[in-house]
């Protein structure tokens, strides 16, 4: 999901009245797998990028030899394994509804971003292509 949409869709929840007490499934316009999201980076960046598939162990190892917290680390596990598990491949309408535009694919959040992804991760610390 583009960080854009989310953040137009908790701007209208925080500021406009009916959203008391109700809950939202914020997704973008499509399921992706990982190997779909590293074709469309790959495409995008002009270079190959891969995804491993690890484990569960090996991709708490990776967490932690990257130097996050375990409670950080056991978080990320989490939702790896969701997403792993096919728990997160489900496209929920509410985006849409709350932002009243279509959400952005992930090819073109992509575009937009690639110029902060082609610096490389330190100069994208605190940058942002959209603003």
């Amino acid at each position: 999901m583009d960080v854009g949409d989310a953040a137009d869709a908790a701007v209208r929840v925080l500021t406009e009245a009916g959203h008391d007490r109700r809950a939202y499934t914020l997704t973008g316009p499509e399921a992706l797998t990982m190997d779909r999201v590293a074709a469309v980076l790959s495409a995008t960046l002009g270079r190959r990028i891969a995804y491993r598939n690890p484990g569960v162990l090996a991709f708490l190892r990776h967490v932690h030899a990257a130097g996050h917290p375990l409670a950080v680390g056991l978080v990320m596990t989490g939702v790896y394994t969701a997403a792993r598990l096919g728990l997160a491949a489900k496209v929920a309408p509410d985006l849409e509804q709350l932002i009243g535009r279509p959400a952005t694919p992930f090819p073109v959040f992509a575009q937009d971003y690639a110029a902060l992804w082609q610096r490389g991760p330190t100069a994208a610390r605190g940058a942002s292509a959209k603003g």
